[in-house]
């Protein structure tokens, strides 16, 4: 298909326009044709770039150093501009490749080429610092903003928190919150992030004096979003006591809650396994007017079946299987992302609905909704490595081998094979598995290094328990690539979305990688970016 649509496109001289080489490059590049690409790239009269971008994607993504190195020399030899978006691009690559001190060396190069440095610029060079665990760079990437005059929009001001957060950088954020303050005059919006960020860090106290300040203000009152944080803060300790306090001071304030509060209330009862309080949550929202959405079904199914109460996900999933029938009824449009079985129904919510199942061991279930999951034509990578979770959570060795064969693995879905091999002691197919990892040059994630070595010194191999161990500290050493979430910030164009299926509600103990931000976590920081006070 994919070749009889280059022929079309030649026949008709669209292949002149630079976006479409852009994407034939691109097409080549995921089949693995890199051949071909080379040939195609060769055949071009003149390079742009869009061009540039996607052989950057495509020699990242077979992780050939030097073939990048070449090309972003190529590019300083013919005075290729080097726009923000470029920069953007060579600064993704740069943060996936594994050769850390070839790709400094390419990064302090075009670091030099970029004529007109913007915010957007500091935050890249910022995110890509942090991703080769380059702590002292992150900070000179925001010494030289606070320097250069430069006019600090929000969105670069919540990058350099969010960086400061993970890195728990208590005094470099300090920093950024003082210089947000003095330059950005006081407002709800710049006040919700502090409470936020301090939400973030476990700070519930200080969180709880800035609110108390704010409600005292004539100018900065707290809005609904900054109850949000405040709430979701409580929710992820499970304490429902100040969560509720929270709530009762939001009303008392004359706002009115929304679909985004219902969540964290669901949440935060759910973390601190007090489900008898979610039925009486559904039917107050639902007797305000406020109708289920996808989010707040995936928080009701995930505590459900972390509770294993298996006639509530059930239920839920009666419910969820009604509204979106509903929906799909009265509106044909609403069934573009759907299977013709389950009309209206997404491949998240079908991926989370399987998961669900997963822990009540309901297995025809859990079989049916992977295989609508994996028949939706929209059908993410996000949503096959929640298929891989499932089975690895069932120790089904089998279809995980098959799910491998047919989908390929990532670094993630490796991690997670080779945790489930290894609780199976099928010790040959981990030897297999670490093979490719290191063939691939593929980080060993914390929790998988700590199952397979556990597990190796029970069998009394302690040469290998230990060979475990290094790599896993060689990886920490050049790379840290255990945090999923923090993968996400340095998203490519197309890049997958966060949200998992359920996972990341709660976080999965048993999973052999570190688990991602939540998807009430981006669910709340949209409703921030979306709808400002």
């Amino acid at each position: 298909v994919f070749d009889s649509v280059i022929q079309t496109a030649d026949k008709h001289n669209y292949l002149s326009n630079t976006i479409v080489q852009a994407r034939v490059i691109d097409g080549y590049a995921a089949q693995s044709r890199f051949r071909e690409m080379d040939t195609f790239v060769n055949a071009l009269p003149t390079k742009t770039g869009p061009v540039y971008t996607a052989l950057m994607h495509a020699y990242t993504d077979k992780r050939d150093v030097a073939a990048f190195t070449k090309l972003v020399n190529e590019m300083e030899e013919k005075g290729v501009e080097i726009t923000d978006g470029v920069f953007h691009a060579v600064s993704v690559c740069c943060a996936r490749m594994r050769d850390t001190k070839a790709v400094r060396e390419v990064l302090t190069k075009v670091r030099a080429l970029v004529n007109v440095k913007t915010c957007r610029y500091y935050a890249t060079a910022a995110r890509t610092c942090h991703r080769l665990g380059d702590t002292e760079g992150v900070a000179q990437q925001w010494e030289e903003l606070r320097a250069s005059g430069l006019p600090i929009a929000m969105e670069t001001f919540n990058a350099f928190l969010g960086l400061h957060v993970q890195s728990h950088n208590v005094e470099l954020l300090q920093d950024v919150l003082r210089t947000m303050m003095e330059r950005v005059p006081p407002n709800p919006v710049t006040t919700t992030t502090v409470v936020d960020m301090l939400g973030k860090m476990g700070r519930l106290a200080e969180m709880e004096v800035l609110i108390d300040e704010m409600s005292r203000s004539s100018e900065v009152q707290p809005t609904l979003i900054t109850y949000h944080h405040a709430m979701h803060a409580y929710a992820r300790n499970g304490d429902v006591v100040k969560m509720e306090a929270m709530r009762s001071r939001l009303r008392r304030d004359g706002l009115r809650e929304n679909a985004y509060t219902f969540n964290i209330l669901f949440d935060g009862y759910g973390r601190a396994k007090r489900y008898e309080h979610l039925a009486d949550l559904i039917a107050e929202r639902t007797a305000q007017g406020i109708p289920m959405d996808d989010t707040g079904y995936a928080v009701l199914l995930n505590m459900y079946a972390k509770g294993r109460m298996a006639d509530d996900v059930k239920r839920t999933v009666e419910a969820i299987l009604t509204r979106t029938a509903a929906r799909a009824a009265e509106s044909p449009a609403t069934a573009a992302a759907s299977t013709a079985e389950t009309p209206g129904l997404s491949a998240r919510m079908t991926a989370c609905i399987a998961e669900a199942y997963s822990y009540i061991h309901d297995l025809p279930n859990v079989e049916k909704f992977v295989q609508l999951t994996l028949a939706n034509p929209h059908c993410s990578g996000t949503q096959i490595e929640t298929i891989f979770l499932i089975y690895h959570r069932l120790r089904d060795v089998a279809n995980l081998d098959m799910m491998l064969k047919k989908y390929g693995g990532s670094e993630f879905i490796y991690n997670v094979c080779v945790a489930a091999f290894a609780k199976t002691q099928n010790h040959e197919r981990v030897g297999e598995l670490l093979e490719v990892m290191k063939r691939q040059d593929l980080a060993l994630h914390t929790n998988t290094a700590i199952i397979l070595s556990s597990l190796l010194l029970k069998a009394g191999k302690v040469d290998l328990a230990q060979a475990v161990i290094r790599w896993r500290q060689r990886d920490s050493a050049s790379l840290d690539r255990s945090n999923p979430a923090s993968a996400d910030e340095m998203e490519t164009v197309g890049a997958k979305s966060k949200k998992r299926g359920m996972r990341g509600f709660v976080k999965e103990p048993e999973v052999a990688v570190e688990a991602p931000a939540t998807a009430l976590d981006d669910e709340v920081a949209t409703e921030g970016d979306a709808a400002p006070a």
